[in-house]
């Protein structure tokens, strides 16, 4: 018997986009775009489609904008990048020809504007077929690694950066212990600050949640009882000393048995953070299409003191952006629920 897919999930099947208008299209790739990583899986994003001008504007949706974590809305603004990666290798795949133009005003709730150009005739591009297929298949996975090398042919294909950022790779044991000691400090950080950890208990969901935002405690490997466990306790402020504990335990140890981590470092605008998120979400379609996983660690680049403190480790006057562990993963872990397209999306003239 096929099993039924609960509807917070039904965004994970790939759509059909041949033989279709330009609202059909339109729709189909703001699907394709919504299964992008984000902070927290808050989705922080909008479209607004005009026929007229056969245009896709992408938005930052403010009120899934963590307010305690993310006070700049760096992360919601990275997130918004990783959605817009998607949907350009959507229409780079399916061949259609468009302009796009990113929006750095910081002021201004838009991310980027894609025009199409052409009468959408499909003319798929076969060898980008496995990264577009990594759309549908890519999730973040925060196990610890098994100690399998990460190929030399996973960093040649990174490394072609568009985007002019710069990529940190860190293999050495001794960098990947004093990252991890971070690492372990913002979790206690912000497990240990009232707002971060009611804000996280609204967002680190049970098993079993109907919610179409948020993390389910499996995403962290959590049971049953030990998802719903923890979401209550982040609520009530009343979080268990040795489960805070476990929680940064683990993050550290995900670090340290991690063959590669990356840092992406650059300007600190809002140009720079759109451009992380699409550069990380290409590394993240790469590494899916290899069989390797990926897990962020946003914490210390959101934590002031532990950014400096990392900016000092890497010996960098450039701010450190998204930091990702790189590796073969011991567990497999599920995806995240979705929106579905029509609370992303709004028509204009």
């Amino acid at each position: 018997m096929k099993k039924i897919m609960p509807s917070n999930y039904e965004m994970w099947g790939k759509p059909k986009f041949e033989g279709k208008s330009f609202l059909e299209f339109s729709q189909d790739l703001i699907s394709v775009s919504s299964l992008a990583a984000s902070s927290h899986n808050t989705q922080p994003w909008r479209f607004v489609v005009s026929e007229k001008s056969q245009s896709i504007t992408l938005k930052l949706n403010d009120e899934r904008v963590l307010s305690a974590s993310d006070v700049n809305k760096r992360q919601a603004i990275i997130s918004c990048g990783c959605a817009l990666e998607n949907m350009r290798v959507a229409l780079d795949y399916h061949g259609v020809k468009y302009s796009l133009t990113i929006n750095s005003d910081i002021s201004s709730e838009t991310i980027a504007e894609i025009k199409i150009h052409d009468n959408l005739a499909i003319k798929k591009n076969k060898q980008l077929q496995t990264i577009f297929d990594s759309i549908f298949t890519r999730r973040v996975n925060r196990s610890k690694c098994t100690d399998k090398k990460v190929p030399d042919e996973f960093l040649d294909l990174i490394m072609k950066d568009e985007y002019g950022l710069e990529i940190r790779t860190i293999k050495d044991m001794v960098t990947k212990n004093a990252i991890s000691e971070i690492q372990e400090q913002a979790d206690r950080f912000v497990l240990g600050n009232d707002k971060f950890r009611k804000e996280l208990g609204e967002w680190l969901l049970p098993n079993s949640t109907d919610s179409y935002l948020g993390m389910p405690g499996s995403t962290f490997g959590l049971k049953d009882v030990e998802a719903e466990k923890i979401h209550k306790q982040l609520l009530s402020g009343k979080l268990d000393y040795d489960l805070a504990s476990g929680v940064a335990v683990s993050d550290r140890q995900r670090i340290q048995t991690s063959p590669l981590l990356l840092v992406i470092t650059g300007k600190d605008t809002k140009e720079d953070w759109i451009k992380t998120g699409c550069l990380w979400q290409k590394i993240a379609l790469i590494a899916e299409s290899m069989g390797i996983s990926v897990a962020v660690s946003a914490a210390i680049v959101e934590v002031p003191l532990l950014s400096k403190m990392m900016s000092v480790r890497l010996g960098t006057t450039s701010r450190p952006l998204m930091i990702t562990t790189i590796g073969y993963a011991t567990e497999e872990r599920p995806h995240s629920p979705r929106l579905p397209v029509s609370q992303l999306i709004s028509f204009t003239d």
